[in-house]
């Protein structure tokens, strides 16, 4: 139809629109194609101003949209969006694709140029570099000496470890989680029984890859990291 074309027609016209918007903040060559974009950007980057608080947690947002997404998700779980090839659900549709590439299509297209790592995100990419190759934490912890690669890494450690929140419900179980991805495991363990990383050396199988490699560190390759300082 003449509207649909026309709708076409604009998101096109959107998208190849120049980045002309820069943002000015010393070290930051980040630029939007539009003055909204930039707006957030700083807010939320420099500023770090979260206007939109949720009433059921201390958890703030910088938009409007993802309070929401965060109350979907964390205290309605309400999971709208299905995979078609798994039984996967997802709270958004951008999540459910990037599972989709992962898993499914096994599409990892950010390459490190220091080792043969990839990755389905950019920003797992640069996760990755921060960590492995520059071993760089700048987001520390005002409560104790963590520091951490991540910023939500470092939201999860507040949380979990001085707050004690464990806003992640089970909707099968009293269970509560400080993280989604504990959340997620518990699931695979408990309600379906779902262990998938499998050690070569034994045949045993665990629910978390860190709990294997705890595992294979301990069991097969006798590491004992943790001296006493009391004794030899």
């Amino acid at each position: 139809s003449e509207e649909k074309q026309k709708n076409e027609k604009d998101e096109k016209e959107v998208n190849e629109k120049p980045k002309i918007y820069a943002c000015n903040f010393k070290g930051c060559e980040t630029s939007y194609k539009t003055k909204t974009g930039l707006k957030l950007h700083i807010d939320s980057k420099h500023l770090n101003l979260k206007p939109f608080k949720c009433t059921e947690c201390p958890s703030s947002f910088t938009q409007k949209g993802n309070l929401q997404q965060h109350i979907n998700a964390s205290h309605l779980n309400l999971k709208p969006f299905s995979c078609t090839e798994c039984s996967s659900t997802f709270t958004q549709k951008s999540d459910l694709q990037k599972h989709i590439n992962s898993k499914h299509l096994k599409l990892k297209p950010y390459s490190c140029t220091e080792c043969p790592s990839t990755f389905t995100q950019k920003s797992g990419l640069q996760n990755h570099i921060n960590a492995i190759h520059l071993n760089s934490k700048p987001f520390s912890c005002t409560e104790c000496p963590s520091s951490f690669t991540q910023k939500i890494l470092l939201q999860y450690h507040m949380n979990a470890v001085h707050l004690k929140l464990k806003p992640f419900k089970c909707d099968q179980c009293s269970y509560s989680a400080s993280s989604k991805a504990n959340l997620t495991a518990h699931d695979k363990c408990v309600h379906q029984n779902l262990r998938l990383h499998k050690c070569s050396d034994c045949g045993k199988s665990f629910v978390q890859r860190n709990i294997l490699k705890s595992h294979v560190d301990a069991v097969h390759l006798k590491l004992k990291p943790f001296k006493c300082s009391s004794c030899d």
